[in-house]
């Protein structure tokens, strides 16, 4: 989405992948769309609405030399630092300079994915609590989230990569979860279900 000097290209765009047993979509978004979302307090219009909110994004420090910490971070370390999608999506279009490192051109970013279990339809807009909706979701396929963007470094010309779990959709995370055998009732929440960390 960059030109080689880092500055933005007038066409950039940032496309993402979702599908969960409520959503299944493929969504993109301009500069212009992503300052909308902002002043809208990052809640997407409906045509964009998508089940996002059971994954979290940390992005490490990019002012230290090696551009933070290898480590994945522990969620109770990251305090007000988490990120929702949209916000994530925000800040690596408009706001490159927090992202991505001066000298690496890299963005190092550990993902949270939230436990596979739905208390409200993630859909539906002020949605009440449903007990049963345990059956549409549990044994479900996995919920994957696909990040589809080849370059997006300022500077950088060669394909950016996550080396976690690799789908062929150039850039993709993937994250799996599932109940087994079929659940009598629905299973309490109990944290948080994996954690990923990877560059782009």
């Amino acid at each position: 989405i960059f030109n080689p000097d880092g500055s933005l290209k007038d066409d950039a765009m940032l496309s993402f992948a979702i599908r969960t047993p409520f959503c299944d979509k493929i969504i993109s978004y301009t500069k212009a769309e992503l300052e909308q979302l902002k002043n809208n307090n990052y809640i997407p219009l409906k045509e964009k609405k998508a089940d996002t909110d059971w994954l979290k994004f940390y992005i490490h420090p990019s002012t230290l030399a090696d551009n933070g910490n290898e480590d994945m971070q522990y969620f109770s370390d990251t305090g007000a630092n988490l990120l929702s999608l949209e916000q994530f999506l925000y800040r690596l279009m408009n706001e490159p300079d927090y992202v991505f490192n001066a000298a690496s051109g890299l963005c190092k970013v550990t993902v949270y994915a939230n436990e596979y279990f739905y208390e409200q339809n993630p859909m539906q807009e002020n949605a009440p609590k449903d007990k049963d909706l345990w059956k549409i979701f549990a044994n479900s396929p996995d919920r994957t989230f696909d990040f589809l963007c080849a370059v997006i470094s300022p500077g950088i010309v060669s394909a950016a990569t996550i080396p976690i779990i690799p789908k062929v959709i150039k850039i993709s995370a993937k994250v799996k979860a599932s109940f087994s055998p079929p659940l009598p009732t629905p299973p309490p929440p109990v944290g948080r279900e994996s954690i990923c960390l990877f560059s782009i």
